[in-house]
Formats: C-alpha cells, sequence, structure tokens
C-alpha cells in the first residue's frame, strides 16, 4: 500500500503560515509534537492556558523547541524567483544552484524504518512493504533554510549486523547522520550506542548527528519509553525527536533541524570549504600535468596499438597468402 501526503507547515492555533510579526516570530514544538506560532502560544500561556491547545498535555515554555530552519513565511508578495525555488523545493526537485551540499547518513538496526523516513521526506511517500537495503540506497533533495539553498545527498545504510561492514566507506565524509531506532523494539533503542560510536570513528570530526525515535504510529506498541530517549540524547549531547514516516509526523522537521545544524557549524563549513578548494586543485593540478593521465592515456593508446596491430597482421596475412597463390601458379 502506497500511500502520498503533502506536509504542510501551519499553527495550530491561527491555522495559517502566515504571521503579523513575520520579522521575530518563529514556529515552536511543543513536547507532544504540535507546531505553533511563538508569538500565539504566549500570550494563551500569560492569560492562564497552561495546557498544550491540542492534545491538553502539560505546556513549559521552557521545554518548547524552536525549529531550525523553519521561518515564518512573510504574508508580502514574494519575487517570482523566489516563488519558482519555493515550488521546485517542495517537490523534492533539485535546483540548478545551491551554496551548500550536505551528506546526511541514516543508521540504525535492520527494520527500524530508515527506508521509510528517507522515501518520506526525499519523494512524500510511504510504502508499507519494503525489502531490507542492499549495501545503502540514495537521495537527494534541495530545501532553502534561511536565505541558503542547501542540497541534502541523503544515504540509506544497511542495518543487518552481517552487512555492517559495508557501510564504514558510506559513512566516511557525512556531515549529518540521522540515528534511529524503532519505539516498538527496545534491542533496537540498546544498539543506539553502538551506532552513535559508529559514526563518532568513521565520520567528520563535527558530524552533527540526531537521535530519532521511528514508528509513533505503534504507540500501543511501545516498548522505549520517550524519557529514556531524552535521557540517553541528554547525556550524548545531541537533539532528539520522536517521528512517524507512515503519519509523516515530525519528518520535515527532523530534517530541516539536522541541515540548520549543520550550517551552524562554523569548523564542519570551514572543513566543508576547505575539501572543496582541494579538489579544485587538484583539479588543477589534473589538467596541467599529463602524467596524471596516464591511465586513460595508456588505455587509448593500447586501445588504438591493437586495433592498429590487428590490422597489420591482417594485411601482412594478405600479402603471404597472396604471395604463395603467385608462387604456386608459377610452379605449375
Amino acid at each position: 500500500m502506497t500511500m502520498t501526503m503533502k506536509e504542510e507547515f501551519f499553527c495550530s492555533l491561527c491555522l495559517d503560515v502566515t504571521s503579523e510579526n513575520s520579522n521575530e516570530d518563529y514556529f515552536v514544538s511543543t513536547e507532544c509534537g504540535h507546531l505553533f506560532h511563538y508569538e500565539c502560544l504566549v500570550p494563551a500561556y500569560n492569560n492562564g492556558y497552561r495546557t498544550c491547545p491540542i492534545c491538553r498535555d502539560q505546556l513549559k515554555l521552557d521545554k518548547l523547541r524552536k525549529l531550525f530552519g523553519i521561518q515564518v513565511k512573510r504574508s508580502t508578495k514574494r519575487s517570482n524567483t523566489a516563488q519558482s525555488q519555493s515550488a521546485s523545493t517542495s517537490k523534492g526537485i533539485s535546483a540548478v544552484q545551491y551554496d551548500h551540499k550536505f551528506k546526511v547518513i541514516i543508521v540504525g538496526d535492520a527494520g527500524v524504518g530508515k527506508s521509510c523516513l528517507m522515501q518520506r521526506y526525499a519523494d512524500g511517500t510511504y510504502t508499507s512493504k519494503l525489502f531490507s537495503t542492499v549495501g545503502c540506497d540514495w537521495r537527494s533533495k534541495t530545501v532553502i533554510i534561511g536565505d541558503k539553498i542547501v542540497s541534502l545527498s541523503i544515504w540509506d545504510t544497511v542495518g543487518q549486523e552481517k552487512h555492517r561492514s559495508l557501510i564504514t566507506n558510506y559513512v566516511r565524509d557525512a556531515h549529518g547522520a540521522l540515528i534511529c531506532y524503532d519505539i516498538s523494539n527496545a534491542s533496537s533503542f540498546e544498539d543506539i550506542e553502538y551506532w552513535y560510536e559508529f559514526v563518532k570513528n568513521h565520520s567528520l570530526h563535527d558530524c552533527v548527528k540526531i537521535l530519532v525515535g521511528n514508528k509513533t504510529d505503534l504507540e500501543e506498541k511501545r516498548e522505549v519509553p520517550k524519557a529514556d530517549a531524552k535521557k540517553l540524547a541528554q547525556k550524548v549531547g545531541i537533539p532528539f525527536f520522536e517521528t512517524s514516516a507512515k503519519d509523516a509526523y515530525n519528518v520535515e522537521a527532523t530534517f530541516r533541524t539536522l541541515a540548520a545544524r549543520i550550517l551552524e557549524n562554523d569548523n564542519l563549513i570551514q572543513e566543508i570549504e576547505s575539501r572543496k578548494q582541494n579538489i579544485r586543485l587538484k583539479d588543477q593540478e589534473s589538467s596541467s600535468n599529463p602524467l596524471t593521465n596516464a591511465c586513460s592515456m595508456s588505455w587509448h593508446w593500447t586501445k588504438y596499438g591493437v586495433t592498429e596491430a590487428a590490422r597489420g597482421i591482417r594485411h601482412g596475412w594478405q600479402n603471404l597468402t597472396s604471395s604463395n597463390r603467385q608462387r604456386h601458379y608459377n610452379q605449375e
């Protein structure tokens, strides 16, 4: 069964994405996972409404999570260029030009829903029946984070223990990582520390990591308390989200937060730019030094050398055959 769901961000109070104070307002997420404009929620809280307007869970202002990278859209009409960029990114179509390109990996045990998370975010679809990932799967999506256009290269890795050695090369040079477990599978949560250390040891030094508890749609089968996951995330110092690829819950917010955290990491951005510069220098050296093209030139000469040799052998054989025929004719 395949479902398509278009994700729209809007305030659960005013039911709008725009704001009267678009310069200072922003979206916040409560502990229960509902979205509001900060300027909509605070007045209600100050007037004595201390519960979530949607589910009536206890509301604490110091527990609100600002959603990085999700800015309140201005009410004013945008330019045609901005509109076309927004339209292309909402469909997951990569922009021709971008300011940054980030490599994002998704790791975790087999069956925690890594492929579904990637498919939901990149393609906007959900498939209940997916085969186990063999090696790695890949998607690309371009998003606008603040005033930057970011291309996310998303890698879904294999989770089966017997194949884990295959993903070391995929994790290398990763700028961000989603470390996933299934809230209805306690053993997948027990392996989180392994996956955290795996990413830490094989990715970039400043790789941004987020702990993700997937499959909140299976709440009745929950085996991992949310409090335990929060405690673990605080212990290792990384953000924590619970998501549902099936219901499209918190998926967009998770990936956008990861991209924004990478943008905020000056050391990581400097390293990315430094690597880019090194690649450019190597390309320039390759184009100016003929010895660097030895392999391709060797293949060129080998290819045409063999062709010419075969032609020469064929020509010589024809001459030899013709000579033998002439000698036989003269003898007769």
